[in-house]
């Protein structure tokens, strides 16, 4: 039986704007993923740590400096600089530098400092935060800790223990951590030497068939060839149907805060945001953004909405499908597809989601697999 990871567009090829912002919707994972590797190198920093010593004995005896490298699938794509110092105070900092290169063109740089009390229990005071993302725009941020922020004992004591992704050397010291099949932090001796040239081409399955030739799509059959398949489509054929309608009053509901979504925010290919906060001090975002807005926002009016990722048809690239960003919103009879990129409701078979915790596997799978369209269903325009 086929599986069915349906996701659709509509007609307003003028609002058609992923085709531009390729780069930034791919960079989505990467950037989660950036902050994933932040802690991960923390870990691999601090794991070899013996429990039994003090906590600042134990800090002491860390490394000054420690460089890892950051492979994506098996290719040189970032470095990280992993730093343990005091500042004037006294107090102990832990700072990780680090520099990741997009897939889809692009370099995200990104310094993090966490700043500990010196005194016992050396409980994270805040979190400083700089970064230029591959759109060139710097964010600058201080964020408190939250209360209930852990400990530097507690850094200290997250030895990354979490199973297979961990490898060691013959001494048992941590020396790489394996994120799914694309990302490998590896540590090293230097700071590595990156590529002049970060840039490589965007995410691009074409198919056949152009989307400017149905104005409406209920049902559509692919076939997914290479290492994407097990992703997607495990089952041969991967079947994508047209969303349910929301009810009138949800139909409202989700079109006020659209509204809401695209008065606040303005497009911009390849603009990224650290978080909701700062998405809304500059009001500027790429695909992903707007669906971030927007699931925040219904969901405080009490909707149940997520974010979703993955490939879209549309008429902006209408032989191909590219990376995309929308949402997704419990309704009576399922999920209810919602694009605020685009502000619509999504009727369409025509978008194909990544798999929850597998989107940057899926993504690397994806430029190395092809989609063929088997049928479509209408077969041609209205």
């Amino acid at each position: 039986m086929a599986r069915d990871r349906s996701l659709p567009i509509g007609g307003r090829s003028e609002k058609a704007l992923y085709s531009s912002g390729t780069r930034r919707a791919e960079g989505t994972v990467l950037r989660a993923g950036a902050r994933a590797l932040v802690n991960l190198a923390l870990a691999l920093l601090l794991g070899a740590c013996a429990p039994e010593r003090s906590t600042l004995t134990r800090f002491n005896a860390l490394p000054q400096d420690r460089f890892f490298a950051i492979d994506l699938a098996g290719t040189l794509a970032g470095r990280m600089h992993v730093q343990r110092q005091y500042d004037q105070a006294g107090r102990p900092l832990l700072r990780v530098v680090s520099q990741l290169d997009l897939p889809g063109g692009g370099r995200l740089v990104r310094r993090e400092t966490r700043r500990y009390e010196a005194a016992p229990p050396h409980r994270l005071i805040e979190t400083l935060l700089w970064q230029r993302g591959a759109d060139g725009r710097v964010i600058r941020r201080a964020a408190p800790a939250p209360s209930g922020a852990p400990s530097l004992a507690a850094a200290l004591g997250s030895v990354a223990d979490e199973g297979s992704g961990i490898e060691q050397d013959t001494d048992g010291n941590l020396t790489a951590y394996r994120i799914g099949e694309g990302f490998l932090l590896r540590r090293t001796e230097h700071y590595v030497t990156l590529p002049d040239s970060p840039m490589q081409s965007p995410l691009t399955l074409d198919v056949s068939r152009s989307r400017l030739q149905h104005a409406r799509i209920n049902a559509l059959t692919l076939r997914v060839s290479g290492p994407a398949a097990d992703l997607l489509a495990p089952d041969a054929a991967l079947e994508l149907s047209a969303p349910p309608a929301p009810s009138a009053p949800l139909r409202s509901s989700i079109e006020a805060v659209i509204s809401v979504v695209r008065e606040r925010l303005r497009y911009e290919a390849g603009a990224s945001a650290v978080d909701l906060e700062d998405l809304l001090a500059t009001g500027v975002g790429d695909c992903y953004e707007f669906a971030l807005l927007f699931e925040a926002l219904a969901r405080g009016a009490g909707m149940e909405a997520e974010v979703v990722t993955g490939l879209a048809w549309s008429a902006a690239a209408p032989t191909a499908f590219m990376p995309h960003a929308w949402n997704r919103v419990r309704g009576a009879d399922g999920w209810i597809l919602v694009d605020p990129t685009w502000g619509q409701i999504v009727q369409d078979a025509d978008r194909i989601a990544f798999p929850a915790g597998q989107e940057l596997d899926a993504q690397l799978a994806l430029r190395e697999s092809t989609l063929k369209i088997l049928t479509i269903d209408p077969a041609s325009g209205e």
